[in-house]
């Protein structure tokens, strides 16, 4: 079996043009054959109607005035021709000589459509035959020249009817027939080899298309899988095909993008506790004999290592989301709480930049919502105003609601900040100059953030009045999709 689309498509088309050439040539053959043996036909029947001239009625009595030496063919001791009359009872009234004790067949037609017929001649030879039946000229007619033909024209009253059969050879005929079979057949094959050699060529010339983009597939890598395949030169056939390429390969990026989305987020979310842990484990080590810094050390090490588990959790359910494969989960969630439990962490580098807290939330304000991934969203945005607000200074957290809607809203003072500068602060890794203290932030905690925020039906806006920046979560009091299979927003 044929693998090779050329190989299909090449053999499939050498296929037809041969066999339409072959058509071709039969048909030709097959009319041309017709037309020779209507001519040859014509000729002897011409022959016929000559010799029925010679037919003369006189008397109720048939007579044929023939003179061999005026038609020799008829005499000849070889290849000769041959014919027979008989009066309408069947009765011979004359043959040639050629004929000797043989008869000829008695077939006939009338004058106007005259039987044709193949035959085996006495010598042996394949021959053809015309036969009619005709009214005999009266032997009075026979004394005028403008009489001659009148044979041809019945005249009922005053003559018999005959019949009379000519036969010829027909080698000539047949080897006609041979010599136009091998010219026939020979363009015929001339004919399919060149059709066979410049459908070859048009195959081999129509696939370049397919085997240029094969080959820039060969040189594509997942550094290039965002660039678009090229569409010049490609024939409206490939089109949709590379059009479906380039969707699979888009998926295939943002499978790599989700992957890569993932690594960072991960190096981000990681980054402070790993750096909790290693300054508690420092001082312990520190002062080893001091119990009340082991208990402390070992108490921030559980905190970390649970804060550890759900920002991964957290983190690992966001891409599953992005993939298609997970829901959100609706649960009730305490907003202070939630609070409490994202500031906590974050009291000592609080205290250090002599930041005052001001907790404006309502204790028994809850929403309908996805907790991991809120608290990872929580804890991104206090983490992100401890580092950024302009110190010493306030930093103010409230919350309204309404009975379809929370706003939890965040404020501090960013004197650095300017209104241009808004639309960038979900942006991965920007960082408004002068950058936050060295290993401190990295730049991805708002945009993680505003991914996660669009799987909860939810958005972050900011406003920046008289230097001071306010941040705007707003969040559905009931939890968007629950139980059902999201997209990818």
């Amino acid at each position: 079996m044929l693998t090779s689309i050329r190989a299909r498509v090449t053999l499939a088309a050498c296929a037809i043009v041969i066999g339409a050439v072959a058509s071709v040539g039969i048909t030709i053959d097959v009319l041309i054959r017709r037309q020779m043996v209507r001519l040859y036909d014509e000729s002897v029947a011409m022959r016929v109607r000559t010799l029925a001239t010679l037919v003369h009625s006189s008397d109720a009595m048939l007579f044929f005035d023939f003179a061999g030496e005026l038609m020799p063919e008829f005499e000849r001791a070889a290849h000769a021709d041959y014919f027979e009359v008989w009066d309408s009872d069947g009765d011979v009234i004359e043959r040639s000589l050629s004929l000797d004790d043989a008869h000829l067949p008695r077939t006939f037609g009338s004058v106007a459509t005259p039987a044709a017929f193949d035959l085996r001649l006495p010598d042996g030879r394949h021959g053809r035959a015309i036969g009619i039946e005709f009214d005999a000229s009266p032997a009075e007619a026979d004394e005028s020249v403008e009489g001659l033909d009148s044979s041809l024209h019945p005249h009922p009253s005053q003559s018999h009817r005959a019949v009379i059969v000519v036969a010829s050879g027909r080698a000539g005929l047949d080897d006609a027939f041979v010599a136009l079979r091998r010219v026939v057949v020979a363009s015929s094959v001339v004919a399919s080899l060149v059709a066979l050699i410049v459908t070859a060529w048009i195959v081999r010339r129509s696939m370049r298309p397919l085997i240029g983009l094969a080959r820039h597939l060969e040189q594509m890598d997942a550094a290039r899988l965002d660039e678009p395949l090229a569409r010049m030169g490609l024939p409206s056939e490939l089109i949709p095909i590379c059009e479906r390429l380039d969707d699979l390969f888009a998926r295939v990026q943002a499978a790599f993008d989700r992957e890569r989305r993932m690594t960072a987020n991960l190096a981000h979310e990681l980054r402070t506790p790993i750096a909790e842990l290693r300054a508690a484990t420092d001082v312990a080590e520190r002062w080893p004999d001091d119990a009340a810094l082991r208990l402390n050390a070992i108490e921030t090490a559980s905190d970390v290592a649970a804060r550890m588990g759900v920002a991964v959790d957290a983190l690992l359910k966001l891409a599953r989301l992005e993939a298609g494969e997970d829901e959100i989960e609706g649960d009730r969630v305490n907003l202070a709480a939630l609070f409490e439990d994202a500031w906590r962490p974050l009291v000592r580098g609080c205290a250090a930049r002599e930041l005052q807290l001001v907790d404006e939330i309502p204790r028994d304000l809850e929403a309908s919502t996805d907790r991991g991934l809120l608290a990872l969203v929580v804890s991104n945005i206090v983490r992100n105003a401890v580092v950024h607000a302009d110190a010493p200074g306030p930093l103010t957290v409230s919350a309204e609601a309404t009975p379809t809607r929370i706003r939890w809203i965040v404020r501090n003072r960013a004197s650095r900040l300017s209104r241009a500068d808004l639309p960038y602060l979900d942006q991965p890794f920007w960082q408004k100059q002068p950058a936050a203290p060295r290993g401190t932030h990295v730049g991805l905690g708002l945009a993680l953030s505003d991914a996660i925020l669009r799987f909860l039906d939810s958005h972050m806006e900011f406003t920046l009045v008289a230097g001071e920046l306010t941040l705007t979560l707003d969040l559905p009091r009931a939890a968007p999709n629950a139980g059902k299979q999201p997209g990818i927003a």
